[in-house]
């Protein structure tokens, strides 16, 4: 029973196989090239969002947008750094999230700030202590030189 490869011989099937794989390459290539000819849009913020939206104590949405596959592309710039939104859902999303970043930080602060009175007290009661147990240990240093010359 013939075959594929009896009647093209080895490099019959070889030069075949290697045109298929050129002719696929450049299929791809033009489809690449095809896709890059046209650049990305930006678009305003401001015709894509509510104004509530795009600026608040905290933030501020930056005004050029760029669109990638019909889904907007936000950066927001916030006091914690900067924030990025995949879509007009997510930019929502994100600003309901900036108080919450704010209480977080002041938590933190806070607890910080307590923390560190907190080891401070505890360092000066222990070098308090150390003073007096040094004082002790003077003391009785001096009474015990007293009493051997007496």
């Amino acid at each position: 029973m013939p075959t594929i490869f009896s009647a093209f011989g080895r490099t019959g099937c070889a030069l075949a196989f290697a045109c298929v794989v050129t002719l696929a390459h450049a299929a791809n290539e033009a489809t690449a090239s095809a896709g890059a000819s046209e650049p990305e849009p930006f678009l305003p913020a401001a015709a894509l969002m509510q104004p509530a939206l795009l600026s608040g104590p905290d933030f501020r949405v930056v005004p050029e947008v760029r669109v990638r596959g019909y889904m907007a592309q936000f950066l927001i710039d916030t006091k914690y750094g900067p924030l990025r939104a995949e879509s007009s859902a997510q930019l929502s999303l994100r600003v309901a999230e900036i108080p919450a970043l704010d209480a977080l930080d002041r938590a933190t602060r806070s607890q910080a700030f307590a923390t560190a009175l907190t080891a401070r007290g505890r360092t000066a009661l222990a070098a308090e202590a150390r003073r007096q147990k040094n004082a002790a240990a003077v003391a009785e240093r001096r009474l015990g030189i007293a009493r051997g010359r007496s």
